[in-house]
């Protein structure tokens, strides 16, 4: 709630008191968990060395309470914050590392299947940004399978917006049109006033 009203130094003093309220039981998973949110708010902050210090320090927590789907967000968020630090090849590797957690990982299939998703859409984003186009459409192709399945239309168009810049960048404008649209029409059926601003800067 206090990151939603960009209220940052309360979110952050909070986090920092639940740390150490974790700490103080020695419970930890929950101290993974709060550690998870507080390397989340530092790439927020755009503090991403600070973030990829407190998920170095997160995954060393796991050692021997081994727990698959911990490991993955850990690993997928650190794949986040060496993508904005236009670092692809560690941003690539660690979202390859949690796609393999995940797949080691007990949880719901529905929830291990919808991270999945959004791995490999990440890895798509980065061979796209590598002009691998090839590969960044079967990576982007594997994500929109898991989200038909379960039917996350949000998250389809913004696979058909990915679709639609491959198409332009290959100079093949009507293809790169035609997702554009059907990008458009999903997010105004399903998203707030972001995803409509979004569809249309994408179809302009």
């Amino acid at each position: 709630s206090l990151d939603r009203l960009a209220l940052y130094k309360s979110e952050f003093d909070y986090l920092c008191h639940i740390y150490k309220r974790c700490n103080e039981t020695g419970n930890k998973r929950l101290l993974a968990s709060v550690m998870i949110s507080l390397g989340n708010f530092h790439i927020s902050t755009s503090n991403y060395s600070a973030a990829l210090d407190t998920f170095s320090k997160t995954i060393k927590l796991y050692e021997g309470n081994p727990d698959s789907g911990g490991l993955s967000t850990v690993h997928a968020n650190m794949g986040n914050a060496y993508f904005y630090l236009h670092d692809l090849e560690k941003s690539m590797y660690y979202y390859k590392v949690a796609i393999s957690d995940l797949k080691k990982s007990k949880m719901k299939k529905e929830n291990m299947e919808s991270r999945l998703a959004n791995c490999y859409n990440s890895l798509g984003s980065i061979y796209c940004s590598k002009q691998d186009f090839v590969f960044g459409k079967t990576y982007f192709d594997l994500a929109y399978n898991i989200f038909s399945k379960n039917g996350d239309s949000l998250s389809m168009a913004y696979i058909f917006n990915n679709y639609a810049e491959i198409f332009e960048e290959s100079k093949n404008l009507d293809s790169a049109f035609y997702y554009s649209i059907k990008a458009r029409d999903l997010k105004m059926r399903h998203g707030d006033a972001y995803d409509k601003a979004d569809a249309h800067n994408n179809l302009a």
